[in-house]
């Protein structure tokens, strides 16, 4: 019998699984502060200045996803390697 490899540790992919009716709710509501006639935005203090000498602000334009995962501390390049070597993972035992 040929020997199997060991199942990859997966925590990224652990941890979105664990928040996942968590995540879908809040994004959810994000999706439809977006599609508000007048949408919420998150925006980040710019450089210059507006009318008045008042400060300006510009729309920061990151997407939900990455922002439910820094919500919920995951790291999106790390879940994408765990989905890989699981893709790997299955491979090699699908050889056998």
């Amino acid at each position: 019998m040929i020997a199997t490899p060991e199942y990859p540790p997966t925590p990224q992919l652990d941890r979105i699984h664990a928040v996942k009716e968590q995540s879908q709710t809040i994004g959810r509501f994000l999706e439809w502060l977006g599609e508000r006639d007048t949408p919420l935005e998150l925006c980040q203090l710019s450089e210059g200045r507006g009318r008045n000498d008042d400060p300006l602000y510009a729309p920061v334009g990151i997407p939900i996803e990455t922002l439910l995962a820094e919500y919920f501390d995951v790291d999106l390049q790390k879940a994408d390697d765990e989905r890989r070597s699981l893709l790997e993972w299955q491979a090699k035992k699908n050889k056998e």
